[in-house]
């Protein structure tokens, strides 16, 4: 999934959820959401791909509203 079609999807997401992208940070870039908490300031790799924190997802649902 890509950062469009995530944000565009903001009515199912928790108050918990964490957005990650693939870098650069473009609206075609990679992105997931995660319930678990960044415990770090690395990126997350997810079949090998480095995904960096984005956004809190709260934070990010207020724009795409």
């Amino acid at each position: 999934m890509n950062l469009r079609e995530l944000l565009r999807s903001w009515r199912e997401w928790s108050d918990d959820q964490t957005i990650y992208v693939v870098e650069p940070w473009t609206s075609e870039a990679e992105a997931f959401l995660s319930s678990e908490s960044p415990d770090t300031n690395g990126p997350i790799f997810v079949s090998g791909k480095p995904y960096a924190y984005f956004l809190e997802g709260f934070i990010a649902r207020d724009f795409s509203r």
